[in-house]
């Protein structure tokens, strides 16, 4: 063969190999938008359920027994905090304290120590704390002691909350009047004594008129909602909020998380269909659907930062339960759970809880900081209801790399997105740049051969 035939086969040749290593042997990117480009490298699959904010990547992980909140009662029903140091955990004959690096169980008065169901617990301050149960039951933390306030009543109290100051709150809940028959119930704290307040106009009952969830936003402003109703606070009194698609569906809802006036969220189901509900200060709108997992808590801690989970039920029993993340954009499924988990609550990203069962032996999931295990660390822009492009991060346990989706390429709120990431190669970028220099040298040099023959 004519040598120059053959100079110009190697010089081919060797475009050709610069050509594949920039395509698949350099570090890749995504572009998103006109945006920059975001590097992800690979991280471990701790399990398939990451999220990304402020630069970090987060996981639920179960919790030791030894570090998790002890009952021998079954599971957790609520928490709340005052600070990253301080709040309480309730459930069945279960009290117990989180001091800022571990859960402590409290020691019950003598008076308390029949505790029934607790369901709820509001935290104001670290000398300032309500939890509420069954038949009545109402206790108060003085910073010293739990004591016993409750309400003269067979009800349940299911809800309890306060607004801006510890001088105004609503407890919620429904009492049983005869076979067939409930009325809702609502108690006002005015500073010194918990009282009954009308909540109802006659006419208004249902089949199950017990009240699930109360949070006040302010002092002239809050929501309370139970089986097929809503019900909103003016500072004066309480008024049924009409609304036609929940009416026509008979929504049993039972629970709400606000964030202020004009940020509130709540979860409603009626049948197998669990929703999503968003109040941005002039109108409810369902956001979100899930099926057949019933929600069952739900927690914001900012615009963009915010779980619910749902249980799978089959005769009554569950078989499953999944976590559901919001990143600012939208919701989507981050991790399918073996065990029954009811309960999320939070006081920022560093102190997150999900509370549950597995076959009544309690199950703790906390919020975990993995991004010391990353290469490279995820870039997320901040995120607001309505914007575009924002990367989530997901992690597949068969593959360990970081994935991510835009509102794009998502094609709906119910499946995990498909095909949207590239694989991050290992080489890092500084022997990229000295392989392309090679590259180019020997290049040059065939070249200035090639002339001289």
């Amino acid at each position: 063969m004519n040598s120059k035939i053959e100079l110009k086969i190697c010089v081919l040749n060797l475009l050709l190999i610069c050509f594949l290593y920039l395509m698949f042997g350099a570090e890749s990117t995504k572009h998103l938008g006109g945006r920059k480009s975001y590097k992800f490298s690979q991280i471990p699959a701790f399990e398939d359920n990451s999220a990304a904010w402020n630069n970090e990547v987060w996981v639920w992980q179960k919790v030791p027994k030894s570090d998790a909140p002890q009952t021998t009662s079954g599971d957790f029903k609520d928490c709340d905090f005052s600070s990253g140091n301080d709040g309480w955990a309730v459930g069945f004959k279960s009290l117990v304290r989180w001091n800022g690096s571990n859960w402590v169980t409290n020691e019950i008065p003598g008076s308390l120590s029949i505790l029934d169901n607790l369901n709820d617990v509001e935290v104001l301050e670290s000398d300032n704390a309500w939890a509420v149960g069954n038949w009545g039951l109402i206790i108060h933390w003085d910073g010293e002691q739990w004591q016993d306030m409750s309400y003269s009543t067979e009800s349940d109290l299911l809800g309890i909350s306060f607004n801006n100051t510890s001088n105004d709150g609503f407890i919620v809940g429904g009492y049983y009047i005869e076979q067939g028959r409930e009325e809702r119930l609502a108690l006002r704290w005015d500073g010194e004594q918990w009282s009954q307040t009308p909540f109802m106009e006659p006419g208004q009952e249902t089949l199950d008129p017990t009240l699930r969830a109360v949070q006040l936003t302010s002092e002239n402003d809050g929501w309370a909602s139970g089986n097929g109703r809503v019900y909103r606070w003016d500072g004066k009194e309480w008024k049924l909020y009409t609304q036609t698609t929940w009416e026509e569906k008979s929504i049993s809802f039972t629970d709400i998380s606000k964030l202020n006036p004009n940020n509130v969220w709540s979860i409603g189901s009626v049948g197998g269909l669990s929703m999503i509900f968003h109040f941005d200060g002039t109108e409810w709108k369902e956001v979100f659907q899930t099926h057949p997992y019933q929600l069952q808590s739900i927690k914001m801690i900012s615009p963009d930062q915010g779980w619910a989970v749902g249980v799978l039920l089959k005769s009554g029993v569950s078989e499953n339960s999944k976590i559901f993340t919001w990143d600012g954009i939208q919701w989507s499924e981050t991790i399918r759970e073996e065990t029954r988990l009811d309960t999320v609550c939070a006081f920022d990203l560093e102190h997150a809880w999900i509370f549950g069962s597995d076959q009544n032996n309690p199950v703790t999931l906390r919020l975990t900081n993995i991004s010391e295990t990353m290469q490279t660390p995820l870039v997320t822009p901040t995120a607001t209801i309505g914007s575009t492009h924002t990367p989530s991060l997901l992690v597949t346990p068969s593959v360990a790399e970081a994935r991510f989706a835009t509102s794009e390429s998502t094609p709906s709120q119910n499946t995990r997105p498909q095909n949207t990431e590239r694989k991050v190669s290992p080489i890092s970028s500084s022997w990229f740049w000295i392989g392309l220099f090679v590259i180019v040298t020997l290049i040059l040099g065939v070249i200035r051969l090639t002339w001289k023959k």
